[in-house]
């Protein structure tokens, strides 16, 4: 289900049907400024650390992932994820959820525990197969992880398109 998107101007927007999911309405109640920033600057923590299309999901580490995206959009020094945000983090990951999703993050980390393995060999002749073999399985998961990611986006664009519950036709498919 797409709950964000981004305007001409690539600033994040939170889809209007969404404003009314009870976790997302307190995010956005609890802010009485009239421009909503620290709102924005919430649901924009929420969308780049848990969203697989964010630029920060290749950073696989999630406590890496929440510190970066932390700095670069909260301001406030002091901020920290109360339970209006966990409640929210935890709808927002009920929502986006799906098994295509699922693989996509667990083929990201197996990546990246590939690449952990090949910093950590010593180059000599005892691992000289071992880094070739560990090197050509890591291009084949690549591969596939683009295609994983493709699929992702099919079905990501399928669900935005279903509204007030509706079905897709076989012409959708």
């Amino acid at each position: 289900m797409k709950l964000f998107d981004f305007d001409k101007t690539n600033k994040l927007l939170l889809l209007p049907e969404v404003i009314n999911i009870p976790e997302f309405k307190d995010v956005y109640d609890r802010d009485e400024s009239k421009s909503k920033y620290k709102a924005y600057s919430e649901f924009c923590y929420i969308y780049y650390v848990h969203s697989y299309a964010s630029p920060y999901s290749n950073i696989t580490n999630i406590d890496q992932r929440k510190i970066a995206v932390a700095k670069d959009f909260i301001k406030d020094k002091n901020w920290k994820i109360d339970k209006v945000i966990e409640k929210a983090i935890a709808k927002y990951k009920l929502l986006i959820d799906t098994p295509t999703l699922r693989s996509l993050f667990a083929f990201r980390q197996k990546l990246d525990e590939g690449a952990t393995l090949l910093n950590s060999l010593e180059f000599n002749s005892e691992n000289t197969t071992l880094i070739k073999d560990t090197t050509k399985a890591m291009v084949e998961l690549k591969k596939e992880l683009i295609n994983l990611e493709n699929v992702m986006k099919e079905e990501e664009i399928k669900l935005s398109n279903i509204r007030g519950g509706g079905s897709v036709s076989k012409y959708e498919k």
